[in-house]
This record gives C-alpha cells, sequence and structure tokens, in this order.
C-alpha cells in the first residue's frame, strides 16, 4: 500500500483512488524530468503519427479530424501550439550556440513564430473565401489551416539537410542556402496540401494555393520590414 502525499489516503497502483494523484517516486532524479517533459508535450506515438501522415496525407488526417474521429491523431489547436513552441525553443537554442547554426531557422526565434503565427490569420479568411463551395464551414477552415501551418513548420527540419548540403559543397553562403533549401519545399507542401484537401479542379486549386501563397509571402515581407 502507498500513502498519498496530496490527500494522505491509502492505495494501490499508480493512482490515487480518492483524489487521482499520479504516484512519483522521490526524490526525484532525471528520470522524472524526462517524463514531464514528455508529458507536457506529448511525444508519443499519436504526436509522430500526425506528422507523418500530414507530410503524406494531409487529406486522411483532415477528414478524419473533422469527421469526430479525435484519439487518432492530434488536435489541429493542440498540434500547432506544440510544434510552434519546439521550433520557438529549437530557434532560441541555436541563435545561443557560436557559429552560423542559427540559419538553420529562418529568422530569429522570435521572428519565426511570429511570421507563422500571422500567416495563419492571414490564410484562415483567404481560405475560406477562396474555398467557399468546398463544404467546410469557416470555423473548420480555422482548423484546416491550423495543420496547414503546422505542416509548413515541419518543413524546417526537412530544409536542414539541403541546407548542409549547400554550404558544405557549394558556393552559397549561409543564408541564402537556407532560403534556398527551405521555400522550394514549403512551396511544394502547400500545393500539394490544397491539391490533396480541397475538391475540384486540381489546376485551379493549384493556381489559387500559388495565389494564397505568393499573398502570404508579400504579408509576411511586409511585417519583417515594419518590425526592422
Amino acid at each position: 500500500m502507498k500513502s498519498c502525499p496530496s490527500c494522505l489516503s491509502a492505495y494501490e497502483g499508480n493512482y490515487c483512488s480518492n483524489c487521482g494523484q499520479k504516484y512519483l517516486q522521490t526524490p526525484y532524479s532525471i528520470k522524472n524530468i524526462i517524463v514531464w517533459l514528455t508529458e507536457a508535450f506529448d511525444f508519443n506515438q499519436v504526436f509522430f503519427l500526425t506528422s507523418y501522415h500530414l507530410i503524406t496525407r494531409p487529406k486522411f488526417v483532415i477528414s478524419k479530424y473533422l469527421s469526430g474521429s479525435t484519439r487518432i491523431y492530434v488536435s489541429p489547436v493542440k498540434y500547432f501550439l506544440l510544434v510552434c513552441t519546439i521550433l520557438f525553443l529549437l530557434g532560441a537554442l541555436l541563435d545561443a550556440i557560436p557559429g552560423n547554426f542559427q540559419m538553420m531557422i529562418p529568422g530569429d526565434a522570435y521572428e519565426t513564430y511570429l511570421v507563422f503565427f500571422i500567416t495563419g490569420i492571414f490564410l484562415w479568411p483567404a481560405n475560406w473565401l477562396l474555398f467557399a463551395k468546398s463544404g467546410f464551414s469557416i470555423v473548420e477552415h480555422l482548423l484546416i489551416v491550423l495543420y496547414q501551418i503546422t505542416g509548413l513548420f515541419l518543413m524546417i527540419p526537412l530544409a536542414w539537410p539541403i541546407w548542409y548540403a549547400e554550404v558544405k559543397f557549394g558556393a552559397v553562403k549561409e543564408e541564402a542556402a537556407m532560403v534556398l533549401s527551405w521555400f522550394p519545399l514549403i512551396l511544394i507542401y502547400n500545393a500539394w496540401f490544397y491539391v490533396s484537401v480541397f475538391k475540384g479542379n486540381k489546376f485551379g486549386i493549384f493556381l489559387k494555393s500559388m495565389l494564397i501563397f505568393f499573398l502570404a509571402i508579400v504579408a509576411i515581407s511586409g511585417i519583417t520590414v515594419l518590425r526592422r
């Protein structure tokens, strides 16, 4: 039998039957910290499955979630906040390391987070207006955009090997290499996302995706200039 440190009840197993307190072995160790971080960021099979399928099968992820199946994939709001926070912390860490590692994320950590957040605000009404006949409600468009923006976030680490190869074996500066490696990936993924998710003429959807993409780039560029 164990004694609950919160309500002092006696219980068996890993949770107190009276107040629900989880059993924690004390004194705390590194293992506890790892468990807490894992629980906070929810790094489990569902998280990685969501990431993989959001890149390879975005339509399936969205259709499953919007149909009410919320156990298979991480919710778009939670997933967006998780990935944003991870990349924000990673960007801050890379900024603190001597050398050119900070170039692995375009812009500083704060700027990257801000740019994607503002992009999401821009894409929501743009998607809703250009794909009004898709059958999705305005709230469903918001959830789709959150998945979309997070998918674009995932292109950043995928671009790192290309960035490294361009810097290592080509006569390309770090800043230019990041743009040359990351920009084509987000362009391709953005088009793939729209064509996969929305029904209709694929070429027309592709043209709409390019229009939204370049309008977003203009908005981001304007915001970046204003901040400086």
